[in-house]
């Protein structure tokens, strides 16, 4: 039985072929949709864009236009409501173009969301280093989104970040699935650690504020053309310290303590304030940021080696690297050295999944 928390997960790599098939179901999904708006009906192809907990993402690539396609077999999943009610509320010309949201019955109940695919290259085609080189470009765009609309405040954002990375409400066979790789209990301590650390930190004036913040700016969700950048992806969108988004940034590109202070820099100058008398606010967004990306990273990388066993290498890849990347703010944050020096030998170990399959063949 598919655990409840992953039975919208794609099996998709970024990576896959295109869907040229017109018998395929995410073709035939993504004609239906494309038929009740009146758009072109000579679609090309459809590839997956990017892989998700919550949904399907697909680029539908036609002859005049491109779009991207979000659709989930949970006819009211909330990362596709928040996002639509996102588009729905704000109109920039950084944003792509909103088409149509809602369900749609094909066999099932499907909740959607379609817009255009307008958004030049994205940062696995130039490399985080992109944003560094174009920083004055990239933060005219962040800061632009600044008096956005959203539906979230941070407190709500941190819960449910909370309530998504608790390997508790996994399924029993699940649970089982971690249990062969993996012992339980210690991961049970780093998360409860871990939550604990965000909900005393979240409660905090610094991070309260009512600037619109993305979420989740990452290698998915930034794109460029000519040195212009856009954003996608806003279903994680809250109000609060754009410190955080900015840091949040950081950790999901890998930067390195120099990069991120380099950045801050930058930000508090077009705010009018000088960097060294806000640096303590800096690092405390910095440290919400990383215990955020902390269980983030560590949940993930549990999922993707124990249930869905390293098969889908490059996200496995992204994470160890990404771990290590970032590993410099355990120095700068307040997490237990056993927590550091466990997770750092989960993420060291590689299991060898072939093992007993080779051990009965030898035998």
């Amino acid at each position: 039985m598919i655990d409840k928390k992953f039975k919208n997960r794609p099996f998709f790599s970024e990576f896959e072929s295109p869907i040229t098939e017109k018998n395929h179901i995410y073709y035939k999904i993504s004609s239906k949709i494309f038929e009740r708006n009146g758009l072109e009906k000579d679609i090309e192809y459809v590839t997956p864009l990017k892989t998700c907990f919550d949904y399907d993402s697909f680029v539908v690539c036609c002859k005049q236009k491109d779009y991207i396609l979000k659709i989930s077999l949970d006819s009211k999943n909330k990362a596709i409501l928040s996002e639509s009610l996102f588009y729905k509320n704000n109109k920039d010309v950084s944003l792509c173009s909103f088409v149509d949201a809602g369900t749609i019955k094909i066999g099932d109940e499907i909740s959607f969301l379609l817009v255009s695919h307008d958004l030049g290259y994205d940062l696995y085609d130039m490399g985080a280093s992109y944003i560094l080189d174009n920083l004055g470009g990239f933060l005219v765009t962040f800061m632009n989104q600044k008096n956005f609309v959203t539906n979230m405040g941070i407190e709500e954002y941190i819960s449910n970040i909370i309530d998504d990375v608790n390997i508790e409400d996994l399924s029993e066979g699940s649970k089982s699935a971690i249990k062969s790789y993996q012992d339980l209990e210690p991961l049970y301590r780093i998360f409860e650690e871990l939550r604990s650390s965000l909900n005393n930190l979240k409660s905090k004036k610094v991070f309260k504020s009512y600037d619109f913040c993305h979420g989740n700016l990452d290698f998915d969700n930034l794109t460029s053309l000519n040195g212009l950048f856009k954003f996608c992806n806003y279903e994680n969108s809250f109000y609060g310290n754009q410190a955080v988004d900015l840091s949040i940034m950081c950790l999901n590109l890998g930067y390195q303590e120099r990069d991120f202070n380099h950045i801050c820099r930058q930000f508090y100058k077009i705010l009018n304030l000088d960097y060294e008398s806000n640096k303590k606010e800096a690092r405390e967004c910095l440290e919400l940021a990383y215990n955020i990306h902390l269980c983030k990273l560590a949940y993930n990388f549990i999922i993707e080696q124990c249930i869905y066993k390293n098969s889908r290498e490059d996200r496995i890849t992204y994470l160890v690297r990404n771990f290590f990347e970032t590993s410099w703010c355990f120095q700068k944050c307040d997490i237990s050295l056993w927590v550091k020096d466990y997770l750092t030998e989960m993420f060291s170990v590689t299991i060898d999944f072939d093992k007993e399959l080779r051990e009965k063949y030898e035998d």
